[in-house]
């Protein structure tokens, strides 16, 4: 049985990190969006090796930090 082995717990394995193009379809947006984002300071990249990664708590805090979407863009209710 190999050591670092989950079986019967109920623990999932939770990403750290995301390409771009990972994180683009995790927020359902392009990585030309994320790319724009971080030039502009407000979404911070990190490099491992060769690779561009945004850490799972970079995009929650990026969400967290948003505008929230009008429930009804025409503005009227009935």
């Amino acid at each position: 049985m190999p050591i670092n082995s989950n079986e019967g717990t109920n623990r999932q394995t939770e990403r750290l990190a995301y390409t771009i193009p990972e994180a683009a379809r995790c927020l359902a947006c392009s990585p030309g969006l994320l790319y724009k984002l971080a030039r502009a300071g407000e979404l911070r990249l990190t490099k491992l090796g060769r690779r561009t990664l945004v850490a799972a708590t970079e995009l929650e805090r990026l969400l967290a930090a948003s505008t929230p979407a009008a429930a009804d863009p025409a503005g009227g209710s009935k």
